[in-house]
């Protein structure tokens, strides 16, 4: 072989393997797919923004979908399309049996004989308005696919996404593949400059394979860095509000609560008991409450949709349909208005 061919054969492999690096597969992720930084799965002609939160392990970092670690996962689908919120969604986990890997599909699944037999986690069709969440611990690493089923309103149709993901283990990426495609063009550089015609073997490998191998062992070596968990980063875990007052913007008006759930836990469906006053002390009857709120880090709303549904007498209101799904701050709003005065109180707390 002469040495233009071979440098040519060496030429094409580092192209295909820059390729491999620097383009990612497609379909490899079912049907998430990354999105300016977003993740955005897409259910038929429905879509929305999928995130996976392992609030335990990592806080508040969010995953697109592979899991660096087992234990507490909760997964939340923020609805691009408004009608998500109105349908019925069908949750469901499996062990990925397909042999397909990441670059299992719909219909590698559809193959599968009994679909039940595989599944580690399942949260029958509901209607969750605005946020989806559903929460499932891993025991064990393994390969997953996540399999969302919504059917369309007017036919009924079955509207279906999946998409594979690994616990535990992310493998290390393109980095073998980058390391190959360097050595490749070194060994190329070599060849046309002459330098081996020049050398022996015998003389090149003790003096210049030694760096290469120290570096690459540098790489594999290295530690990962450290993510601070959220108890490490010093978050409560627990929010005890009842002892608490808060102002409204303008200062009319004084709210304390009282909720069904203290401390208040995360993924429960409670209610609380809004006490509702004056500047100057006196209860405020027959007012008009309107109830929104969320995660302004995350920048969505609450999960469900909240409100006041009872005046219980002497300034004291039942808010009956809170659940708050994942870990971190939240921040309830009160637009409050007794016929005279119209305030907003913002109820801010950590989970």
């Amino acid at each position: 072989m002469n040495c233009h061919r071979l440098s040519s054969l060496i030429a094409i492999a580092t192209a295909v393997l820059a390729a491999l690096v620097l383009t990612p597969p497609a379909n490899a992720h079912g049907s998430v797919t990354p999105e300016e930084d977003l993740c955005l799965i897409r259910i038929g002609y429905y879509s929305a923004h999928f995130k996976v939160y392992l609030p335990g392990k990592h806080g508040h970092k969010q995953f697109c979908e592979d899991l660096p670690a087992t234990g507490e996962s909760i997964f939340v689908m923020e609805y691009e399309h408004s009608g998500l919120g109105n349908v019925p969604i069908d949750f469901r986990i499996i062990r990925n049996i397909t042999g397909q890997g990441r670059f299992t599909q719909l219909r590698h699944v559809n193959a599968i004989a009994d679909l039940d037999a595989h599944t580690v986690y399942r949260l029958p069709p509901t209607i969750q308005p605005d946020v989806f969440t559903a929460m499932y611990t891993f025991d064990e690493r393994g390969n997953f696919v996540g399999i969302v089923t919504v059917k369309e309103p007017v036919t009924g149709q079955a509207l279906t996404a999946v998409f594979p993901f690994a616990v535990g283990f992310t493998g290390f990426g393109y980095w073998p593949l980058l390391v190959l495609a360097i050595v490749l063009l070194q060994l190329n550089y070599l060849w046309m400059s002459g330098w081996f015609q020049a050398r022996s073997w015998r003389a090149f490998a003790p003096k210049r394979l030694m760096p290469a191998v120290a570096f690459l062992s540098l790489v594999l070596l290295m530690p990962a860095p450290a993510i601070k968990s959220a108890s490490a980063a010093g978050i409560d875990q627990r929010a005890n509000i009842a002892e608490k007052v808060w102002t409204s913007a303008n200062g009319h008006y004084k709210v304390k609560v009282d909720p069904q759930l203290n401390p208040l836990t995360i993924n429960r469906m409670h209610s609380w008991t809004l006490e509702l006053r004056t500047a100057q002390g006196d209860p405020v009857e027959n007012a008009k409450i309107s109830v929104t709120g969320g995660m302004p880090a995350h920048d969505h709303g609450l999960p469900t949709r909240a409100r006041v549904t009872r005046h219980l007498g002497n300034g004291r209101y039942l808010l009956e349909g809170l659940r708050f799904h994942m870990h971190g701050s939240w921040t309830i709003k009160l637009s409050i208005d007794n016929g005279e005065m119209r305030d907003e109180a913002l109820i801010e707390f950590t989970l």
